[in-house]
Order: structure tokens, then C-alpha cells, then sequence
């Protein structure tokens, strides 16, 4: 099991969920969901028969037999059959993160245009600015541009799926590599595809769909 993985996911919220699903031999894909309401994967050494759910708690205290939380899992899955469609240099992203971090800390201290804004607000408005669009130009896609969220920066930025320490590259898609990001979409789904993992967003308006 990938503590490094359970502990940022308990950092941000302590009384997440995980669940774990088989993903090939002595491999198992962790799930998570982040408070701004990104799925966060990493498939990790381990073994599971079935797809089950745990408290993040249970799992990091090293519980023989943790109980299972299988109905309280809400979220629904993107399908394995995602399409990739564009590839970012991980430093971009990274710059991206920083900027809007910059943004929070001057908005916070100064305001905006002169006015005073909630933190909350600040961080909503912030987490929905689309960080990077890409135009497809696939013909089941029509040119319909895919808007990438900085709520997925952050998660893949937060999360440390930028870093490359104990990933095994040679196990991921060949085209991810340690300085790449891909962005890669599944049905509504949008997510960014790091070496340490990936980070999945569904719009509440699906607009990925084609016509």
C-alpha cells in the first residue's frame, strides 16, 4: 500500500475514503476524492480480490482488518478507456499552480479591484479559472475545445503526482515521462495525467461529449 499516497490524501481530509481495486498481479489502484471534488488514482504494490472501500485512517494505522466502508463510496468512476490528448511539460503545470497560489496570497491580503473577498470565494473562483484549454482537433471531437481546470492543478501539484521518487515510469503509458503531464479526457471526464498518478474532474454540465 502507498503510505505517501494515504497521507496527503489525510492531510486534506482526515476522514476520507479509499478505495482499492485490483489492477493487475501484486498491483492495486488507489482512489480518493479531494474536498474540491477531484478523484485522485495511483496504482501501487498490493493485493485485493475485489473492489472494496476503507477509511483512510484504517489503512494508515496499519489495521489487519479494516472495516470496510463499501456503501458509503458516492462517486462514480471515469472509464479505463481514456483518450489522451494533449502532453504538457510538468513545469508548466507547476508554474500554473504557483501563479494562482501567488493570486490567492495577494487577493487574500489586498483584495480585488480595491474590495475585500471571502477566503472561500477566493478559492472557489480560483479552483473553477480554467488554467489550460486544448482545442482537439479529432474529428469525433468537432474542434470542441477541453477546458482543464485549476482544480486539477492543484490536485496533481497538492497530491505530489508530479514527483518522480518510487514511481516506476517504466510501468506507465510510454507516453508519460518524468518532465510530462498528459491531459487526457474519458467520456465527460478531464483529467491530468502525472507520473505519480492521475487526477480526474467531471464538470456538473458534461460538455466533452461529442454531438
Amino acid at each position: 500500500m502507498d503510505l505517501r499516497f494515504l497521507a496527503r490524501l489525510a492531510r486534506f481530509d482526515p476522514q476520507a475514503l479509499v478505495r482499492v481495486r485490483p489492477a493487475g498481479p501484486n498491483q492495486v489502484a488507489l482512489w480518493g476524492r479531494l474536498p474540491w471534488g477531484v478523484l485522485v488514482t495511483r496504482t501501487a504494490e498490493g493485493f485485493t480480490s475485489a473492489d472494496r472501500t476503507f477509511a483512510v485512517a484504517d489503512l494508515l494505522a496499519g489495521a489487519e482488518h479494516p472495516r470496510t466502508r463499501d456503501s458509503e463510496w458516492r462517486w462514480a468512476l471515469p472509464s479505463a478507456a481514456a483518450k489522451s490528448v494533449e502532453l504538457l511539460p510538468a513545469q508548466v503545470v507547476r508554474d500554473i499552480a504557483r501563479a494562482a497560489a501567488e493570486t490567492l496570497r495577494q487577493a487574500s491580503t489586498g483584495g480585488v479591484g480595491g474590495q475585500a473577498v471571502g477566503s472561500r470565494r477566493l478559492r472557489d473562483a480560483l479552483l473553477d479559472h480554467v488554467a489550460i484549454t486544448v482545442t482537439v482537433d479529432a474529428a469525433d471531437w468537432s474542434g470542441r475545445p477541453i477546458e482543464v481546470p485549476q482544480r486539477l492543478v492543484q490536485a496533481v501539484t497538492r497530491m505530489g503526482l508530479l514527483d518522480t521518487e518510487d514511481v516506476d515510469l517504466a510501468a506507465r503509458d510510454a507516453t508519460v515521462t518524468a518532465d510530462a503531464v498528459d491531459v487526457v479526457v474519458s467520456g465527460p471526464w478531464i483529467g491530468l495525467s502525472a507520473p505519480g498518478g492521475i487526477a480526474w474532474y467531471r464538470p456538473s454540465a458534461p460538455t466533452l461529449r461529442p454531438l
